[in-house]
C-alpha cells in the first residue's frame, strides 16, 4: 500500500514537471517568405508611399533585397538596397539600407524594423527610421515567390 501511494505521489510530482516544462517552451516563429511583397507606408511628413520588398533568404535568418518605393503624387521613386535579420524568438524582422537607386527625386537610406506575423506572410505594423530619411510607418503583405 505505502509502495502504491509513493509511485502515485512520484507519477503526479512528474507529471506536473512534465506540464511546467511544456508550457515554458514557446513556438518559434515562422521566417518572412522570400519574394515579393506589396508595401505600404506614411512617413512623419504624411506623404503616402506604396511599392513592392523584393526579400530573398541568405541562409538561417539573414536577408537582402531591396524595396522600390514610389510616392502616391509620383514625385519621387527608386529603389533601397538592404541587408536584414529575422530573430525567429521575437518574430522581430530588422532590415538596415546600404544603398539608394533614384529613379525620381531623392530617396533617404533607413532602418527597418518590423513584427512579421506567426504564418510569415504579413508584416502589420513596421516603423523605419535613421539615415537621411524622414522617419514613417509601413506594412507589407507577401504576393507570390521571385
Amino acid at each position: 500500500m505505502k509502495k502504491s501511494v509513493l509511485v502515485a505521489i512520484l507519477l503526479f510530482i512528474l507529471a506536473g514537471s512534465v506540464t511546467a516544462v511544456s508550457a515554458q517552451a514557446k513556438r518559434l516563429w515562422t521566417s518572412p517568405k522570400a519574394g515579393i511583397w506589396r508595401v505600404n507606408a506614411t512617413d512623419e511628413e504624411k506623404e503616402v508611399w506604396y511599392g513592392r520588398m523584393t526579400l530573398t533568404r541568405k541562409n538561417s535568418g539573414k536577408y537582402r533585397g531591396y524595396f522600390y518605393w514610389i510616392t502616391s503624387d509620383k514625385t519621387t521613386s527608386g529603389r533601397e538596397y538592404f541587408n536584414g535579420s529575422f530573430d525567429r524568438k521575437t518574430g522581430k524582422l530588422l532590415l538596415k539600407a546600404y544603398a539608394v537607386k533614384n529613379i525620381k527625386g531623392e530617396l533617404g537610406i533607413g532602418n527597418y524594423l518590423a513584427a512579421v506575423n506567426k504564418r510569415g506572410r504579413n508584416i502589420p505594423h513596421g516603423k523605419w527610421s535613421g539615415g537621411e530619411s524622414i522617419p514613417g510607418i509601413w506594412s507589407a503583405v507577401w504576393l507570390k515567390a521571385k
